[in-house]
């Protein structure tokens, strides 16, 4: 097994599930101060509570594909990252929708033009 090269350590994937990992666990702890509890809250405290194991298994999974130079996708692992990004994406939509049912409307339509834009290269 060689040594990660600098590419390697700046991969995008590690950044965006390292990133999305700390966030998700800031909000967990964040949360759990909440004496209020709306449904909204409660739906971020799950969706953010759940990803946090989630985004472990991707970032691993982005990690293993780093030092072993592949660019596959280890099955049920990088499916596990994903779901774990879009259950952060849940929390965030639940903490908005708990603001204003505007912001959390703005955030989802935002989201999907700029996915769109993303797909169209």
């Amino acid at each position: 097994m060689s040594l990660p090269t600098e590419h390697d350590l700046h991969d995008p994937d590690h950044l965006i599930y390292a990133g999305l990992l700390g966030f998700a666990a800031i909000a967990v702890i964040e949360l759990s101060d909440t004496t209020a509890w709306s449904e909204g809250l409660q739906v971020a405290f799950v969706a953010f509570a759940l990803a946090i194991p989630l985004l472990v298994v991707g970032w691993v999974e982005a990690q293993t594909r780093s030092v072993s130079g592949s660019q596959a996708m280890f099955g049920w692992r990088a499916r596990a990252g994903w779901l774990g990004s879009l259950l952060v994406f849940v929390g965030l939509l639940a903490v908005l929708w708990h603001f204003a049912a505007a912001l959390a409307i703005g955030f989802v339509v935002l989201s999907a033009i700029l996915f769109l834009l993303s797909r169209l290269r």
